[in-house]
């Protein structure tokens, strides 16, 4: 299922209030496809991508403090966002951003306080591969990348990339901001590692 919006406004710099706008879009094209999903889960994730939309407000300009300021993009961005099923309209668990050939992360890490500490990072993205310890984190880049070098879809057929039935399991929204000011989007419940090996082979 393709959920597409064309942005209001043009994200050729990323001023702060471009970063704001982009926010806002990015919530409306994730709300839009939460409620045609075919995952019968997935109006439970509105709660979370209300709170994550403040969460986003606050965190984006400090993480990707490195292309705020780039005068021109010309790359297309992925974010990754992991919801915990067991926590009620809490924000992600991990966000994850792909731009160029890095990956820049910002993980929940619970300190002895049991209060959530957020730490980030930046990964080099040919760094991760099929066969390497990142995988259960990085992999929904693999199988999106791919599917767009390939001139698919990768938001088809979400059903197929997890399942409804898991228990305890996880919610994943994927986003991709293209550098012509579209956005698409895909929920994805459990989505787990045989899915993405399958769509690999294909």
């Amino acid at each position: 299922m393709k959920i597409l919006l064309t942005l209001i406004c043009a994200i050729f710099m990323f001023s702060c209030s471009d970063l704001r706008k982009l926010n806002e879009e990015i919530y409306k094209v994730q709300k839009q496809h939460l409620i045609e999903s075919p995952f019968k889960s997935a109006k439970g994730a509105l709660g979370h991508i209300e709170r994550q939309k403040e969460f986003r407000a606050k965190q984006l300009p400090p993480l990707l403090q490195d292309i705020i300021f780039e005068e021109t993009r010309t790359d297309t961005i992925i974010l990754v966002e992991d919801y915990s099923e067991n926590c009620i309209d809490c924000p992600s668990n991990s966000l994850m951003v792909l731009y160029k050939d890095t990956i820049y992360s910002l993980e929940n890490q619970i300190n002895k306080d049991y209060r959530a500490a957020y730490k980030t990072k930046k990964e080099t993205f040919r760094t991760v591969s099929l066969d390497n310890s990142y995988l259960s984190d990085y992999f929904p880049f693999l199988l999106i990348k791919k599917k767009m070098e390939r001139k698919q879809d990768w938001t088809e057929n979400p059903l197929s990339y997890g399942s409804d039935s898991c228990l305890g399991g996880d919610y994943t929204v994927a986003t991709v901001i293209y550098p012509s000011n579209q956005i698409e989007s895909m929920f994805v419940r459990c989505w787990w590692l045989g899915s993405t090996l399958e769509h690999l082979k294909e």
